[in-house]
């Protein structure tokens, strides 16, 4: 009896513990501050960009946000986790799988960008402020919520066009990675309309 008294104690508190560890690791404070790894994101961007990782899920036409955020976490951003469903940004693949919604939907990455505005993040007018390793947010006008995700991956010449209407292949210019359809540096404005809205965003972090 008293063995399976202890058990039942023991139990509950061993779950927290190891709860509380797999969630630590993933914390960081509001002011935390560090050096966001740009060559080490535009690279695994560009290993990955017509591939799969398989340490992560695989959202097939749906996985553009995953692989911006893959390519962050590359680039040594810390995850967030325990702040509010707005702020969290996280993904755990070991042995109790789970991830925040900004993850993995464009929506809701744009929120957790903008709401780290000034601290992680900084909102600016034009790609071409943008360097590689920052993110472009894209609502296509027949959404109503941010619904794409654009990797940049710096400056040099297109390897992929969309649009016939897209300057031709080796134009140097700012170039994009992407997901959902996979694209490898195409031009970031290529398969673009005026009337998709647009979000430039540096990481600052």
């Amino acid at each position: 009896m008293k063995e399976s008294r202890i058990h039942k104690i023991l139990c509950p508190v061993l779950f927290a513990v190891l709860l509380f560890t797999a969630f630590s690791e993933r914390l960081v404070t509001p002011t935390a501050a560090g050096s966001y790894n740009r060559t080490n994101a535009v690279a695994y961007a560009d290993q990955w960009a017509k591939g799969r990782n398989g340490t992560y899920p695989n959202f097939v036409e749906n996985d553009c946000t995953n692989f911006a955020s893959q390519v962050m976490s590359a680039g040594g951003l810390p995850m967030i986790s325990l702040q509010s469903e707005a702020k969290d940004w996280f993904i755990n693949t070991g042995w109790w799988p789970s991830r925040s919604k900004s993850w993995s939907a464009a929506d809701w990455f744009n929120t957790h960008l903008s709401q780290w505005q000034g601290g992680r993040y900084q909102t600016t007018n034009s790609a071409y402020n943008l360097q590689g390793g920052d993110m472009m947010v894209l609502q296509w006008s027949n959404s109503t919520v941010p619904s794409h995700v654009r990797v940049i991956v710096g400056w040099g010449p297109s390897q992929e066009r969309v649009w016939s209407n897209t300057p031709p292949l080796g134009t140097n210019e700012i170039l994009a990675n992407q997901h959902s359809t996979d694209r490898k540096r195409i031009i970031w404005y290529d398969a673009i309309s005026n009337t998709d809205l647009r979000w430039y965003w540096r990481v600052i972090w």
